[in-house]
């Protein structure tokens, strides 16, 4: 994105422009307010991937991607129908919802950085995202605003707010959706004392019959987060995880009659990879813990940004889940 002149790109039409992906920081505002007349440019794209972080302190809380503009105006983003749509901070209210997505077969409302990079050891508190990720009901309003009936593989990023149960988001994903096969959850709590009752989860999407495969990141009380180095709560943690949290979701979930596995995110040191759960009529093993950086990663440390939020003589040791007495 840093490198892209979509002022200029806005100028031009791109009549056999199918596959459009953006990756990287806004530049500035004008970059910005520049996508939707961009978009209105290319009626046939069929596939859009923006991984993009936001511009903080401005008036902006998510950028635009189509707008939102009145009916008399005349930069109308053209007809579009996409088979593909992948968003980081995305905006509820963006027209880019109201698209035809009859034909749309992959949707992503994502984070990038991922979100639990602001969850470290020391402080368990939910800091310093450049732009809020959406709340359960927010991700619920796009959902039923999109007739998605070719949807196979969804991902969601959210927060759940303090006394406040997502489970009409959960049980609409279960029924709405009768071709889903991919299905990737990031659900956060505000409330960092919340025992998570990943069980009832586990039981809410079983009625997803379709579903091939379930990715779950689940901010489950306990778990040490990415930047913990201290081999003590590293270990205890992977026992309750490998041993209790995983069977007992993977016992519920193998009801699914075309589960091949359930994966849980799991923070390693060089990153945090996707540990792989099969159900107990699946082949040997049944617990998989993935150690190469191949597909089963999900990210991978960010040392610079750490640097910048923490300073250098505090990163190697607090940001890393080493407390004063453990140096």
């Amino acid at each position: 994105m840093e490198a892209t002149p979509v002022l200029s790109m806005s100028e031009r039409s791109w009549l056999k422009l199918h596959s459009l992906s953006f990756h990287g920081e806004y530049v500035d505002v004008a970059q910005m307010k520049a996508f939707p007349l961009f978009l209105s440019k290319g009626p046939r794209l069929r596939s859009l991937f923006m991984t993009v972080r936001q511009l903080p302190k401005t008036a902006y809380r998510r950028a635009p991607i189509l707008g939102y503009r009145p009916p008399d105006d005349p930069f109308q983003p053209a007809s579009i129908r996409l088979r593909s749509l992948t968003i980081a901070y995305p905006d509820p209210d963006d027209d880019i919802f109201s698209v035809d997505a009859t034909d749309l077969h992959q949707l992503s409302l994502r984070d990038w950085p991922r979100y639990y990079g602001n969850l470290t050891y020391v402080d368990r508190q939910i800091t310093g995202s450049p732009a809020p990720i959406l709340t359960h009901a927010e991700c619920l309003s796009i959902l039923r605003r999109m007739n998605v009936p070719r949807l196979t593989s969804l991902e969601l990023v959210y927060l759940v707010n303090p006394g406040v149960v997502d489970d009409e988001l959960l049980s609409y994903i279960s029924r709405a959706f009768p071709r889903l096969e991919h299905l990737q959850l990031h659900r956060y709590r505000a409330d960092k004392e919340e025992n998570v009752d990943y069980e009832h989860i586990a039981k809410l999407l079983v009625a997803a019959c379709s579903l091939r495969t379930v990715r779950l990141n689940l901010n489950l009380h306990g778990d040490h987060g990415p930047y913990c180095n201290f081999v003590p709560t590293r270990q205890s943690w992977l026992a309750k995880f490998r041993d209790e949290i995983g069977p007992s979701i993977i016992g519920i979930l193998q009801e699914l009659p075309l589960l091949g596995c359930c994966e849980l995110l799991y923070h390693q040191l060089g990153g945090s990879t996707w540990t792989e759960f099969r159900p107990a009529h699946g082949p040997e093993p049944h617990f998989i813990e993935y150690h190469d950086q191949d597909v089963h990663l999900d990210s991978e440390l960010l040392p610079i940004r750490l640097r910048r939020r923490y300073g250098v003589g505090r990163v190697s040791v607090e940001a890393f889940g080493m407390r004063p007495s453990e140096r």
